[in-house]
């Protein structure tokens, strides 16, 4: 409240000066040759000292009102300069002994430093504050692309951001290369692989099921090098195709056949050794397939782990940067298990539930098996700080789409679940699914959020929104 007074009254002059500025320039209420008398714009006395108190408030957003105080500033903006965490702030007046400007997004450099300039526009006096302002950053929900029509339909097109749609987006992965970074999809509904060009902000289609004569395609694995990409194709003969490769040499838009197998579900690979790995619903076991030299392609030979129950979906298998586990989310069965990477043997092991609980679907934060999950889709690891020195923790927490919860959940790495973003700004009627960016729980709200990657260079999450038909954003502004 103490900030609203104080912006009122500075400029509760200025505002009524630009009241009957508005009167006379077309609202008719003052007579046109009535003498406006408005306050002259003055640099900073020459001959006087120029002191500085203090400002306020010492944290915030972007965005937040901040007051500097002292003496002979001037009222003539366009010579006062300020800049927090050494990004400019908009400077929006003066009274020559308090200065209010808007803190800049990012402003997280720490200092506020004002520089004011006399009469001639020669700089005159830099002042730095001891005193550093803490930046809040504001965490936000928004849209990147795709769109519906009013009965909410969506239909398929490549283009602009602006113009391109999604019919059923399903599980994406994140890509830089040359400065440019990218994301590919897949249509959960056709099996088309798309890539969205995240510099040029256009989305096109590379390969599609008529043309690779795949069935169903649903997750990306890479190479060491990232010059290869591995995908699944999920059909039930054991004799047709199961896993293709790509090159990047071919810029991703050929299919090679790599392994043929029955209800490959997904494909993912260690990225310590590049050991490949590929989950088959069908026994909810895990095979690493092997080069065959003779046929030039993968054999997928023998389980190595079992998973579950047969006829489980896992969609979504990730390892953890350093390779030293790997962690799932059950479709079907509602939770996350995590396996250990024997690095011996270079096979994962048998597997332990980490939160949730198997085969019970429902909506609850909490540690282990006491959250629930409901159709949770695809996860991401996101490097987190505040684990660094812990024994026995990767630095790292494992983000969930959770599909029929509408929501984001964050995993914990000892698997305290909380819910991240989504299910703010209930209807009436109790839904929490829909179409709403803005502030993570009190406003965002998601419909069947399938895939998630993370931008670690943008502290940017990317999420395919397949509800709604759209790819959204969470990013760290």
């Amino acid at each position: 409240m103490k900030k609203l007074t104080k912006f009122r009254y500075a400029w509760k002059q200025t505002g009524f000066a630009l009241l009957c500025v508005l009167s006379l320039t077309g609202l008719g209420g003052c007579d046109n040759h009535v003498a406006l008398d408005v306050p002259p714009q003055f640099a900073s006395d020459e001959n006087a000292a120029v002191t500085f108190t203090e400002f306020t408030p010492t944290e915030g957003q972007a965005r937040t009102m901040m007051f500097i105080r002292g003496s002979n500033f001037g009222t003539d903006i366009s010579k006062i300069n300020v800049t927090i965490g050494g990004r400019t702030a908009r400077v929006i007046s003066s009274n020559g002994n308090e200065i209010y400007c808007l803190v800049p997004s990012r402003a997280d450099g720490g200092y506020v430093e004002v520089e004011i300039m006399d009469a001639d526009g020669q700089s005159s006096v830099k002042h730095r504050f001891n005193e550093r302002f803490t930046y809040i950053f504001n965490t936000t929900v928004g849209t990147l692309c795709g769109y519906e029509d009013e009965e909410g339909n969506s239909s398929y097109q490549d283009g602009s951001f602006d113009e391109c749609g999604f019919t059923n987006p399903g599980l994406i992965y994140l890509d830089h290369v040359d400065g440019n970074s990218y994301i590919y999809l897949f249509e959960q509904d056709a099996s088309q692989m798309r890539r969205l060009d995240l510099t040029n902000r256009t989305i096109e289609t590379l390969v599609t099921n008529s043309s690779a004569g795949w069935n169903q395609v649903n997750s990306l694995a890479w190479s060491i090098t990232r010059d290869t990409m591995f995908v699944n194709n999920n059909q039930s003969n054991m004799s047709g195709p199961g896993m293709y490769y790509l090159l990047r040499s071919e810029d991703f838009r050929v299919p090679h056949l790599a392994m043929y197998g029955g209800d490959i579900n997904c494909v993912f690979t260690n990225p310590v050794d590049g050991a490949v790995y590929c989950m088959r619903g069908n026994d909810a076991k895990v095979y690493k397939p092997t080069f065959n030299p003779n046929t030039q392609m993968w054999d997928l030979g023998e389980p190595v782990m079992s998973v579950a129950s047969s006829g489980q979906w896992f969609q979504s298998i990730e390892f953890v940067p350093s390779g030293n586990y790997c962690q799932a989310t059950g479709r079907q069965q509602h939770y996350v298990w995590r396996s250990m990477y024997n690095w011996d043997t270079h096979l994962p092991q048998n597997p332990s539930s980490l939160a949730g609980r198997s085969g019970t679907g429902g909506y609850s934060d909490g540690a282990g098996s006491a959250a629930l999950f409901s159709e949770p889709r695809q996860g991401c690891f996101v490097y987190n700080a505040e684990y660094e020195g812990l024994a026995n923790v990767e630095p790292y927490d494992y983000y969930v789409a959770d599909g029929s919860n509408h929501c984001i959940r964050r995993v914990t790495p000892t698997g305290a679940v909380t819910t991240y973003a989504g299910r703010g700004s209930q209807s009436t009627d109790g839904d929490v699914s829909g179409y709403i960016d803005g502030d993570l729980r009190d406003e965002a709200r998601f419909d069947w959020p399938c895939g998630i990657c993370y931008d670690e260079t943008t502290s940017t999450f990317y999420i395919s929104d397949a509800g709604n038909h759209r790819i959204r954003t969470i990013t760290i502004e």
